[in-house]
């Protein structure tokens, strides 16, 4: 290796143990024409797991 070689720094991605709030509700989402949804949670989701 080089002196010239500059390794590129690690790339540190938070883990936030929570649910992001939404930009918009799914009322105002709705009147600016597009598809009012909530964001998955523990407590309105599943998964499901099927193995061959």
């Amino acid at each position: 290796m080089t002196d010239s070689f500059q390794r590129p720094a690690d790339i540190v991605s938070p883990i936030a143990d929570g649910v992001l709030s939404l930009k918009l509700s799914p009322e105002q989402a709705r009147m600016a024409g597009n598809f009012g949804y909530t964001k998955p949670t523990p407590d309105n989701s599943i998964v499901l797991l099927i193995d061959h």
